[in-house]
This record gives structure tokens, sequence and C-alpha cells, in this order.
């Protein structure tokens, strides 16, 4: 019985960090939506996206402190960071579908265009760019706040089964030693 609390205490704790990361991501994407045409508000988001591995890495290092006397081998820091992951990626995409269903009301969409517009009006430009840039507006234009979150789940997926196993070396401590 004890094994049991043990693991639900193991998920619960890793779901908790998850949703912690959950909401650095989350104000990553809304400061890249709401920034994209300020540099201040892109750097901010360039900044979070570097710091989240450092910032679920100490997570992942005050649970092994609080929770298993300061003894984490791979496999269980490789697991909690995965489940952290996992609930990070689901709490982000949820916040940026709301956001950017009934919040942004097209705003991000659109500067991306005018951003897009402008790269083609740009003296030098030649044919076959801006062939890209209109066919790239064409993608553009058909893409949902659905279709992009459910894009941006994937990218957070592929970095669920990358970063944990990383990460996961740095966390790590078989003994009190080490």
């Amino acid at each position: 019985m004890e094994t049991a609390d043990n693991n639900r205490d193991f998920y619960q704790r890793s779901m908790y960090y998850g949703t912690m990361l959950g909401i650095v991501w989350s104000i990553m994407y809304i400061l890249f939506f709401t920034g994209i045409s300020s540099m201040t508000g892109l750097l901010a988001c360039f900044s979070l996206f570097v710091a989240s591995p450092f910032i679920a890495m100490s997570f992942a290092k005050k649970y092994r402190k609080e929770e298993c006397n300061d003894i984490m081998n791979f496999r269980k820091a490789w697991i909690f960071l995965f489940y952290m992951y996992v609930c990070a990626g689901m709490f982000s995409a949820f916040v940026s579908f709301i956001y950017l269903r009934f919040i942004d009301n097209g705003t991000f969409f659109m500067s991306m265009q005018e951003i897009l517009k402008a790269g083609a009006e740009l003296p030098g430009t030649d044919e076959a760019m801006k062939q890209q840039i209109q066919a790239a507006l064409e993608a553009l234009a058909s893409i949902t706040p659905g279709n992009f979150v459910w894009q941006l789940l994937s990218n957070n997926m592929f970095n669920t089964s990358v970063l944990p196993l990383i990460i996961a070396l740095f966390v790590r401590k078989n003994n009190l030693n080490n």
C-alpha cells in the first residue's frame, strides 16, 4: 500500500510541476502571439524558451531534494520529467487554444500576414522569394487556431520525447556522495 501511495504522490507531484512549467510555456506563447511585432515581446518569449529546460530541471531537483532524500536514479528522473513535460504541453496547448480562439480574434495571424507582405515588398526581393512568400501567405490564410494549436502540441510532444532524457542526466543523483 505504501508503494501505491508513493507512486500516486510521484505522479501528482510530476503533474503539479508540469502545470507550473505549463504556466511558463503559456506565458511564453502568449508573449509570442502578442509580441510578434514587438522586439521586446519576442525577446521575453525567447528568454523563456531558453530558460524552460532549466526551469524543468530545477523543479525535478526540488522534488528530488524534498521527496526523495536527494537520491533519484536516471529512470525515475526521466519518468518524472516525461510526465512533467506531458502535463506542461497539454496545459500550454489548452491555454493557447483559449487565447487564439476567444481572445486574440485573429490578430496574431493578421500580424504574421502583414510581416510576410512587408517582406515581399522589400527592395531587392527576387521573384522566387516573392513566390515563396505568396505560398506562405496562402498557407497562413487556411490555418485555424485549432490547427495551429495541434502543431504546437505536436512540437511539445517532440520536446517531451527528447528533453527529459537530456535533463534527467543532470537531475539524477544515485547516492549522497554524487
